[in-house]
């Protein structure tokens, strides 16, 4: 960091805090009945996430390989209640909010983990698998990257296939749930 003062504060806090047991403000931060969110930058190399130690929990929304990461790529919203018993954090519930983005996350892992009939839950009819197939969605060929701009929200999505490969992916809500409705391919031009 560039600001004044930033670097003594830094050294200090890791010589008070080397020898420092905080198993009991840990717990009671758990223990409260209000929610507590945790925020770590996953490049944050001044407290690195790997070093924290009591609060890493495995599994509780790690990267996706369908589907490539960036900062102003869609993500998967997800609220996680953690609990703190017997000295230690662990996710207690997990759920992800209802977006368009999600529904094609799990249209997309039914169709290249599974059959095609497992994704039908997640489309609109069985043509939308058909489209998907013909295309050869179904063969993992990479990880898909959202075209720029594109939100978690947005009942029409694109992806990059990659190469020059692309993808527009229309969804809709069917009685409170996204379905996966029309999936064909396109070009998605930056300039």
């Amino acid at each position: 960091m560039q600001y004044k003062g930033f670097r003594r504060a830094r050294l200090s806090e890791i010589v008070s805090n080397t020898s420092a047991d905080q198993t009991e403000q840990l717990k009671r931060v758990g223990e409260h009945p209000r929610p507590v969110l945790i925020i770590w930058g996953k490049q944050d190399n001044t407290v690195p996430f790997e070093d924290t130690g009591a609060l890493l929990i495995v599994g509780g929304g790690g990267r996706d390989p369908l589907f490539d990461e960036c900062p102003t790529c869609p993500h998967l919203e997800r609220r996680q209640r953690y609990t703190f018993n017997n000295g230690q954090w662990t996710l207690g519930e997990e759920k992800v909010a209802a977006t368009p983005y999600a529904a094609f996350v799990s249209f997309m892992h039914a169709l290249r983990e599974g059959t095609p009939d497992g994704a039908l839950p997640y489309a609109s009819s069985p043509a939308v698998i058909e489209q998907a197939t013909a295309m050869g969605l179904e063969l993992g060929r990479g990880p898909l990257r959202a075209a720029p701009g594109t939100l978690a929200t947005d009942p029409m999505q694109r992806y990059r296939t990659g190469g020059a490969g692309a993808i527009e992916v229309s969804l809709t809500n069917a009685s409170g749930r996204w379905v996966v409705d029309d999936v064909r391919p396109t070009q998605i031009v930056i300039e």
